[in-house]
């Protein structure tokens, strides 16, 4: 049995497991690493890798002394009967063979495990590709985006210019009516102080009229009636001097009313074109404020949709570095692979070239042993 004990977990389950196959009558040969990987199932165990399984099958024949013996077992072994050596020979001839198929199996196992590897990476190369384009067409459609955002942007500025346009207008036509006003009420001024000198003028002349009258009355009674006559054409004189005045008068009047009428129907027209003015800077201001809520409703969707594909470009690029990761650690795995594959072999071939001395050992001793017996 075993001189020590196993070192790790591992390689005590493998001991375990080659154990098992002895006791249940199994030959050096039958102990394979599949049988062994099929009695690490059986037991509860993981299987593991075919290179620990034959690293720690070789430490547990070693210590179990079933490998090639020392140069004192050589000489033991020299003196036994010939079956025993037959069965020697025919030991190391199956180990010999073992170790072949064990070799062609490793090569195999190590081919297929390639070839997954690269139809792996084939796989990771398309999803990369597949995320790329994705990535592609999602930055294609943020510029699209951003497009649309600078001409909204445009559009606002244009509908503020022209609200501020508007306002302006209106401004404007506040001041014309002021000024109409002020017009209208300065023409209501003169109309009045027109017609308080018209009053004047009307009240006087009858004042004039009366004390005229008196005053010819008297003269009657003393002056030539020649004289009479002449005043009397004098105050007709005046009279219609005064009518004609009157006439002027009402005339100017009746031109002020007519400008005062057609200053109300401006001020009317005005006042309607700033009802409609203000209506339409109104239900502009509100087209404007449903537009601006509009905008703000589609920047909130559109930031939203922004950080969605921003959440979406970290999972990509977090991805993408996964799969980088990945495909460094494939790599690093098929240069330890490699170089695993290369030390098995260099081992099977210094075991294959073990044996191949043991064996010319081996036969030149027993050549020799019959060469002395011959003698």
């Amino acid at each position: 049995m075993a001189s020590r004990l196993p070192t790790t977990r591992r390689e005590k389950e493998i001991w375990q497991a080659c154990e098992a196959l002895l006791a249940d009558r199994k030959t050096l040969a039958q102990i394979t690493g599949d049988a062994i990987r099929d009695t690490l199932l059986s037991l509860g165990y993981k299987k593991g890798s075919p290179n620990e399984i034959y690293r720690y099958r070789k430490t547990w024949q070693t210590e179990a002394g079933l490998l090639s013996p020392s140069s004192g077992e050589a000489e033991l072994c020299s003196a036994l009967p010939d079956p025993i050596q037959r069965a020697a020979s025919q030991l190391r001839e199956e180990i010999f063979l073992e170790a072949q198929q064990e070799q062609a199996q490793l090569k195999e196992a190590f081919a297929i495990e390639r070839t997954q590897y690269e139809q792996a990476l084939e796989q990771v190369k398309a999803e990369l590709q597949l995320k790329a384009d994705a990535l592609n067409k999602t930055t294609a459609r943020v510029l699209h985006l951003e497009e649309a955002h600078a001409q909204e942007l445009q559009l606002r500025e244009e509908l503020e210019a022209a609200l501020l346009a508007q306002q302006s207008q209106v401004q404007t036509l506040n001041q014309e009516m002021i000024l109409q006003a002020q017009a209208l009420s300065h023409a209501n001024q003169r109309h009045d102080d027109l017609m308080a000198s018209l009053e004047q003028q009307i009240n006087l002349v009858r004042k004039l009229a009366e004390s005229e009258r008196e005053t010819l009355v008297a003269q009657l009674k003393s002056e030539h009636l020649a004289q009479i006559e002449r005043q009397v054409a004098e105050q007709q004189r005046i009279r219609e001097q005064m009518e004609n005045q009157r006439h002027h008068s009402l005339a100017q009047l009746d031109t002020e009313r007519t400008e005062k009428e057609k200053a109300k129907q401006q001020q009317e027209r005005l006042a309607q074109e700033l009802a409609d003015s203000q209506a339409m800077v109104m239900a502009q201001t509100k087209q404007l404020a449903d537009m601006k809520t509009a905008y703000l409703e589609r920047q909130k969707e559109r930031d939203e949709e922004r950080q969605a594909w921003q959440a979406k470009f970290a999972v990509l690029e977090q991805e993408i570095k996964q799969r980088e990761l990945e495909q460094r650690l494939e790599q690093k795995l098929e240069q330890v692979l490699a170089q695993i594959s290369t030390q098995f072999q260099k081992q099977l071939q210094n075991q294959l070239q073990e044996q191949q001395a043991l064996w010319l050992a081996w036969t030149q001793k027993s050549n020799l042993e019959t060469g002395i017996e011959v003698g």
